[in-house]
């Protein structure tokens, strides 16, 4: 099976008998998808041009999706190193780390940070302050390309004592499920590698 990308003409899609690749430059060379999808047989290929996502069907696997968001905006000539993508805005809400029920779970946010690299290894995310205090610090391992880390909003005890510090009218309290959430505001979401 084989699908172009509906935004970049240059990035190609391919499903065989052994798994799913992505060329960048018109097939040029390829890449394989890895990382979560086994080596099967790929028969259809379809892309939700809107949601920026890509459906794999696989023989005997049901069916794979991937955000292609990041994959569509990459430049094989210019991008190395190390790139974060666009995150987006999140709508706050009460209702994070709280539920109506005592017999439910309480509802925990989540966003997915997407970034490159051209190395395996540990990366560190961290969520900054509109002044630059660092409010979380996840260390996440990498895998050469695209990657898709998961952030639950949360503040770090150690990010809510250096808000307070910076601002003694930073006021925050623990939602019902004992985490910190961040308040409404802006944010910087900053990523690393020692092994770049």
């Amino acid at each position: 099976a084989l699908a172009e990308d509906p935004q970049n003409e240059a990035i190609l899609y391919l499903g065989t008998d052994n798994g799913a690749y992505v060329s960048f430059n018109q097939g040029g060379s390829w890449e394989a998808f890895s990382k979560g999808l086994p080596n099967v047989a790929v028969h259809d290929i379809k892309i939700q041009a809107e949601a920026k996502d890509l459906l794999l069907g696989t023989h005997g696997r049901s069916i794979y999706k991937t955000n292609i968001e990041p994959l569509q905006s990459f430049n094989a000539n210019t991008d190395n190193g190390l790139v974060l993508y666009d995150v987006g805005d999140i709508r706050k809400s009460r209702r994070w780390g709280s539920s109506w029920s005592s017999w439910l779970d309480a509802f925990e946010p989540s966003m997915t940070i997407k970034y490159y690299t051209e190395t395996d290894g540990e990366a560190t995310i961290k969520i900054l302050s509109s002044n630059d205090k660092v409010l979380n610090t996840m260390i996440v391992d990498s895998s050469k390309g695209f990657n898709y880390a998961t952030y639950d909003l949360t503040m770090s005890e150690a990010g809510v004592k250096a808000m307070r510090k910076a601002d003694k009218s930073f006021d925050i309290s623990k939602a019902t499920n004992g985490k910190y959430y961040l308040p409404t505001g802006i944010y910087t979401v900053e990523i690393s590698s020692d092994d770049l």
